[in-house]
């Protein structure tokens, strides 16, 4: 896939810009559409379950327009890419939103759908409250108690009793959580797992 920038321009719609190419065009437009088919098939490899979340997000908002969606694979693929584009992608700026090989989220600061961020995976359990920790943004399959953790970690709380205050939890849980993210992520120490997380992005600034 090629490297792009996506912002969203007046009246709402979102521009596509691709790097390479200086190429430009509206993502509701025939180019658009080959690009969104694009982009949901990088989506799917890298981040398996948010085309499902942003079905939900979606669906949560409009029902009609999702039956509609699940019928006509045009509207479909606008009304998802829209979603992904406008949400995490709506800002220009010189960072390419997809650098070639991963993607670049730019999370706006006062976003209203931070509670059901689709960019934080699909999950069964928050099938009907949408409530997910706007967190941990790669799919290590993060719970959203780990997620929170990472926040912390984030926020400069590196102390276990003053999260465990924080969190409103036990140091037990914050160590049990600890240890169940350096499984899912691979790292060993808490300062990999910082330079980890600083390096993907992984955690939403806030």
């Amino acid at each position: 896939m090629d490297r792009f920038e996506a912002h969203i321009i007046a009246g709402g719609e979102v521009e596509i810009r691709l790097l390479d190419k200086g190429e430009f065009f509206l993502l509701d437009s025939d180019r658009g559409m080959e690009f969104s088919s694009a982009l949901l098939r990088e989506i799917g490899l890298q981040y398996p379950s948010m085309i499902k979340a942003v079905e939900q997000k979606i669906k949560q908002g409009n029902r009609s327009l999702y039956a509609v969606m699940k019928e006509q694979r045009r509207i479909y693929l606008n009304r998802v890419v829209y979603t992904i584009c406008s949400c995490c992608f709506g800002e220009e700026d010189e960072q390419p939103d997809f650098d070639g090989m991963r993607f670049n989220m730019e999370f706006p600061r006062q976003c209203r759908d931070a509670k059901y961020c689709p960019w934080n995976g699909y999950s069964e359990r928050n099938k009907d409250s949408f409530l997910v920790v706007c967190g941990a943004k790669r799919e290590f399959g993060l719970s959203s108690g780990e997620r929170r953790v990472l926040l912390n970690l984030q926020n400069g709380i590196t102390n276990i009793e003053i999260m465990a205050d924080v969190m409103c939890v036990t140091k037990a849980n914050i160590w049990k959580y600890m240890t169940n993210i350096h499984k899912k992520t691979g790292v060993k120490t808490l300062p990999e797992l910082v330079e980890l997380v600083r390096e993907e992005r992984i955690w939403r600034q806030i």
